[in-house]
């Protein structure tokens, strides 16, 4: 097979959208789950993990976490057994030109250069009337954040969703939804490799993510955080960093 990839966004699509997803199936067939998910360290290095779909605030959170001094095993994914250890999934962090307005620290750490950068994507978004705003790749180095362990154990989860509730909610989540809402986010991350002549493979490893997820979520503390789709993205991230003691 033979792809050719144009623009400067090019490659970042292909890599979220095909190579990211064949890593996930990849490591299905090791006994690890790909979760689209956060995975920030407590003082005793035992973490809270975060999980939701684009927008949901997951990197924002992270980069005020990271700014603040707070470990970060992940931003975006993360590796996660079924002895609810998760693994470290490295990439660079990819931020959003909000990012001034979510994690004003963040942004004051970042260099002058990814700063133009996240400009010129704000400018971009305006003058597309907000249908095109792609990340900008940075280094988590950038932000003074000391390099994360390779894995760390999961002590908590978070599941993330935006509703049309005017307030935002907290509640307890049974394990059996949890693992279903988890497994809806890892077929979500796929959804481009079906057609692809790889659909066996995909109904093969998804029983894989099943028996993982079961045996991590069983032993954890779930809660769903509901916030409000009509907030703006300054105060989800507030909220969500309210819950987590940050602020």
């Amino acid at each position: 097979m033979h792809a050719q990839v144009q623009g400067p966004f090019g490659l970042p699509l292909v890599q979220s959208l095909i190579l990211e997803p064949l890593l996930g199936v990849a490591a299905a067939r090791q006994a690890l789950a790909l979760v689209p998910g956060a995975l920030l360290l407590d003082a005793e290095l035992r973490g809270v993990l975060l999980v939701g779909g684009s927008g949901a605030g997951k990197t924002s959170l992270a980069a005020r976490a990271i700014a603040a001094g707070r470990g970060v095993l992940a931003d975006d994914r993360v590796f996660l057994d079924r002895h609810a250890t998760a693994s470290r999934f490295a990439r660079r962090m990819r931020l959003y030109a909000d990012i001034r307005e979510t994690a004003p620290a963040a942004w004051e750490a970042l260099s002058p250069g990814a700063q133009a950068r996240l400009r010129a994507v704000s400018a971009l978004r305006g003058a597309s009337g907000g249908r095109f705003a792609p990340p900008v790749a940075v280094a988590r180095a950038e932000l003074g954040a000391p390099p994360p362990p390779l894995s760390a154990p999961v002590g908590r989860i978070l599941l993330l969703r935006r509703t049309e509730r005017d307030d935002a909610r907290l509640t307890d989540v049974s394990a059996a939804a949890a693992v279903e809402e988890i497994e809806a986010r890892i077929r979500d991350d796929r959804a481009a490799l079906h057609g692809c002549g790889l659909d066996d493979a995909l109904r093969t490893v998804t029983h894989g993510d099943q028996a993982v997820l079961e045996g991590a979520v069983g032993a954890l503390d779930v809660q769903r955080l509901d916030i409000p789709l009509a907030w703006p993205a300054a105060r989800s991230v507030q909220r969500l960093a309210a819950e987590l003691g940050m602020t």
